[in-house]
């Protein structure tokens, strides 16, 4: 789609990215009743953005659309297990808002994300998704992510699943 612009986020994104962040959580709503919707804009919240947006404990990307920002995603060195010789990247966040969906913004933000890890001499990126979310899970493996492991959780509390 021409008038896409992707680049790292600035400070004065903040705000935007906050409410694009309030979107995807509600959107995994249905996969996760126990997150907290309005977290974007607790103290740990906007610090975990900020962090990202000034390129520290990783990055953050906004997607632009006639300088209108319609998607974000930040990512991080993700801490692995000392026994593994590897560097990691983890795409913790990618969100393009509702209207601008299927249009390969997703896609875009994805390579971003990708030449940033090669930049700092990743050897793997990851990403979690819920097992639930199909269209999310799909959306990965056209971008060529396998399952490597599989997280599974017992709730301890008799009403909750």
């Amino acid at each position: 789609m021409d008038n896409i612009q992707i680049r790292t986020a600035k400070s004065e994104d903040l705000q935007q990215i906050l409410l694009l962040s309030d979107e995807l959580t509600l959107s995994d709503l249905p996969y996760d009743s126990d997150v907290d919707i309005r977290w974007a804009h607790t103290g740990k919240g906007m610090k975990y953005y900020s962090e990202k947006i000034n390129r520290k404990n990783g990055v953050s990307f906004i997607a632009e659309y006639n300088k209108k920002i319609v998607g974000y995603a930040t990512a991080a060195i993700k801490e692995i297990p000392s026994y593994r010789l590897v560097k990691v990247v983890e795409l913790e966040n990618l969100l393009v808002n509702k209207e601008m969906r299927s249009k390969k913004i997703g896609k875009q933000l994805m390579n971003y994300f990708l030449k940033w890890a090669k930049e700092i001499e990743a050897d793997r990126a990851s990403v979690n998704v819920f097992a639930f979310n199909e269209k999310g899970v799909a959306f990965y493996e056209r971008e060529g992510f396998i399952s490597r492991d599989t997280t599974l959780e017992l709730s301890l509390k008799s009403n909750t699943k």
